[in-house]
């Protein structure tokens, strides 16, 4: 596309019951590369199971220096998203990723730790996702992380590092009934205001991984918690019920 005036653009198809892989999907992507001036591109029901080489290879991508939002919506087909990137490849300007649907996608490239402009970050129903980056907490400037409805995601990477400043204010683990263990590195968060867990029930946490989180105004999750003691009074706390809109709430105090 040579529009160069052109900041904002949506490729979307329209899809029929009967949908299925058309080898010409991508071919039709492929030609739809964006001028390197689009701030913000979404992709919605792309029926294809590639990725065309502008989504993956390493010069193209960084020939949009200026895309700040990427959302990649209803990819029903697409197993597998690959760049190749070296230490020095990203999207330089890239603030906000969200990944909504891609019902076959089953891991993310190790590269998108490379996004280090990256503010927010969102993945939701990926039915097949089993794992995330292992370096996410590289993104230091990340605000806001929320990862739900992946029934087959068993693990996370550490969340932060003892050596590095967090600036995650907010983050929401919703519906993820196969991970497991605890959420490494949350002590590190020390930036963080809300914190949303749900319907996680192998998902441990525990009043120790609250004690750094100085900042935490809001916790939403399945059961009660014993808050450390500086907690509480000044952070609300809503216990929801799976079964029930029940809850209880100790509200802040000025």
């Amino acid at each position: 596309m040579s529009k160069t005036n052109l900041s904002k653009l949506k490729l979307g198809w329209m899809l029929s019951p009967r949908s299925g892989v058309n080898s010409r999907d991508r071919d039709v992507l492929e030609g739809l590369q964006p001028h390197p001036n689009i701030k913000e591109l979404e992709i919605e029901n792309y029926p294809g199971a590639e990725f065309p080489s502008w989504m993956q290879m390493g010069d193209p991508l960084s020939s949009f220096p200026k895309l700040v939002k990427l959302r990649l919506r209803y990819l029903k087909n697409v197993e597998e998203w690959s760049l190749d990137w070296n230490e020095n490849d990203n999207l330089p300007a890239l603030q906000y990723l969200e990944l909504f649907c891609c019902d076959q996608l089953k891991s993310l490239p190790a590269q998108l730790c490379n996004l280090t402009s990256l503010k927010s970050l969102s993945i939701t129903f990926c039915d097949s996702l089993s794992s995330l980056p292992r370096e996410l907490s590289r993104l230091t400037l990340l605000e806001t992380l929320h990862i739900g409805w992946c029934p087959c995601l068993e693990s996370l990477p550490e969340l932060g590092m003892q050596e590095q400043k967090s600036c995650i204010r907010s983050l929401v683990i919703d519906d993820c009934k196969e991970l497991s263990s605890r959420l490494e590195g949350l002590q590190y968060l020390t930036s963080l205001e809300s914190l949303e867990l749900k319907k996680c029930p192998k998902l441990k946490l525990s009043t120790h991984d609250l004690e750094h989180l100085s900042a935490l105004k809001t916790l939403k999750v399945d059961s009660p918690i014993d808050l450390p003691e500086f907690m509480e009074g000044r952070v609300s706390v809503t216990v929801i019920s799976n079964d029930s809109p029940g809850r209880w709430v100790i509200r802040n105090e000025d």
